[in-house]
């Protein structure tokens, strides 16, 4: 037991999930993006480091996550969002969190990095360290300073790469509307969402929590929502995770849950890009 810790009390390790699991939107197939952290270097009663000690314990808790059951696994599980991803520690301290995202002390944190943080979420241990790290990223990503120009142009870029690196790895020939990696697509909704998370955030002060809506998500929702939806039933079909739809998928998809027209995704998806597009380039002016 770490020094001075009840044991009945999950003192000084907070679990914070990520991603979708951080955004409450799980679905079929869905990683469980989990970041651990501990709240200071010390030992335990039995001369064990802090570190090793909640090493430890965190891969006890990947353990059961992961097992294998009779209906198959329970879960994926993904650490590479923690500080220096796979390079870095599984269960890093505050101190170290707050090392990895202070200007200037960082090593190549960017708004990337921050993009991510927008869906973290606490989820188990202590409550107050959970609120405490999520308190040292808001903190951090004030101090940037960046104005919403220069954040929309850091976004935009970073999409587009993503996209770019998705079409290159697309071999078969044929039409396919890809339903994540595109401006259209799930990915570009994400990022618009997230840049305006940003904006909001930079302002002194300001909680890291989602601001109200801007006025083109609620225009796009339905359609994001749909096209999530679209992208979870051809999972099922498919489970090869390109997230592509081809022609010959929608004939499928219509026996499962209803009729889907390749050539109505295709315009959704183009409204989706069309809009999305034109607020980056306004944010980006």
């Amino acid at each position: 037991t770490p020094q001075g810790a009840d044991a009945r009390q999950p003192h000084g390790f907070a679990v914070l999930a990520m991603g979708k699991l951080g955004s409450r939107e799980m679905r079929f197939g869905s990683d469980l993006d989990l970041v651990f952290c501990y709240r200071e270097e010390g030992t335990t009663s039995r001369g064990r480091s802090h570190n090793e000690f909640y090493t430890k314990l965190a891969q006890k808790i990947g353990t059961l996550l992961t097992s294998q059951t009779q209906f198959g696994r329970l879960y994926v599980l993904d650490h590479r969002l923690r500080p220096f991803g796979n390079k870095g520690v599984l269960v890093p301290s505050l101190a170290a969190y707050r090392t990895y995202l202070t200007p200037g002390d960082s090593a190549g944190v960017d708004v990337w990095n921050y993009q991510a943080f927008t869906r973290i979420r606490f989820v188990c241990g202590e409550a107050a360290l959970g609120q405490d790290l999520i308190a040292a990223i808001a903190e951090t990503w004030q101090q940037r300073a960046l104005p919403a120009r220069e954040v929309a142009q850091r976004v935009w870029h970073m999409l587009g790469r993503l996209v770019e690196q998705a079409a290159s790895e697309r071999r078969e020939p044929g039409p396919v509307l890809p339903l994540k990696f595109a401006v259209g697509g799930l990915i570009g909704y994400e990022f618009l969402v997230q840049a305006h998370f940003l904006f909001a955030a930079v302002q002194p002060g300001a909680r890291w929590t989602p601001p109200a809506q801007h006025e083109i998500m609620d225009r796009l929702k339905a359609d994001y929502a749909d096209i999530s939806a679209l992208d979870e039933r051809l999972g099922f079909h498919e489970r090869d995770g390109r997230h592509e739809l081809r022609p010959e998928h929608c004939q499928h998809l219509a026996a499962i849950s209803g009729h889907w027209r390749f050539k109505e995704v295709q315009a959704r998806c183009a409204t989706l890009e069309r809009e999305i597009g034109a607020a980056f380039r306004a944010w980006s002016a």
